[in-house]
C-alpha cells in the first residue's frame, strides 16, 4: 500500500512540476492550487515534502541533470521528460527513503504515461548515469574513510 500511495504522490508532484513548468507559474503556487482541486486528498504531505525539495534545490538539481546531458541543454528537453527528470534526481538525492531504482522505474513509468517511448529511455539513461555516478561517489569516500552521515 505504501507504494501505492508513494507512486500517487509522486504523480501528482510530477504534475505540479508539469503546470508550473507549461504555465510559467511558481511552483509553490501550482501546487497550493493543485491541493485546492481536491485530487491530492490524503497525499498533501507526502506530495509538499517532494515539492518542497525541488524549490529548494532547483539550481543545483537542473545543474545535475545539465551534466548528463551529450547533446543540447536542458532548454531543450521535452517538457514531460524534464518534469520527470527533476523530480526523480530530486528524489535521488533529497529523498534517500526511496530506493534509487524504484526512483528511475518511477520516473520512467511516469514518461510512459504522460510522454512517450523514446523520452522514456532518454530519461531512463539520463537517469542511470546519475545513480551511477552518485554510486561510485559514495564508494570513493566510503574507501576514504569519509562518512555519508552529516553531509
Amino acid at each position: 500500500m505504501k507504494t501505492n500511495r508513494q507512486t500517487m504522490a509522486r504523480e501528482a508532484a510530477f504534475q505540479i512540476l508539469f503546470s508550473s513548468k507549461v504555465g510559467d507559474e511558481d511552483v509553490m503556487a501550482s501546487m497550493y492550487s493543485f491541493f485546492q482541486s481536491g485530487e491530492a486528498k490524503g497525499l498533501q504531505g507526502i506530495v509538499e515534502k517532494k515539492i518542497r525539495a525541488w524549490n529548494e534545490n532547483s539550481k543545483k538539481i537542473d545543474n545535475m541533470i545539465s551534466a548528463h546531458l551529450h547533446r543540447g541543454k536542458l532548454e531543450d528537453l521535452p517538457n514531460v521528460s524534464l518534469c520527470a527528470l527533476r523530480l526523480g534526481i530530486c528524489e535521488m538525492e533529497y529523498m534517500k527513503e526511496v530506493p534509487p531504482r524504484v526512483v528511475i522505474d518511477e520516473a520512467v513509468e511516469l514518461v510512459k504515461k504522460f510522454g512517450d517511448a523514446p523520452s522514456a529511455g532518454f530519461v531512463n539513461g539520463v537517469m542511470d548515469a546519475h545513480y551511477k555516478q552518485i554510486s561510485t561517489k559514495g564508494d570513493k569516500s566510503e574507501q576514504n574513510g569519509e562518512g555519508t552521515s552529516g553531509e
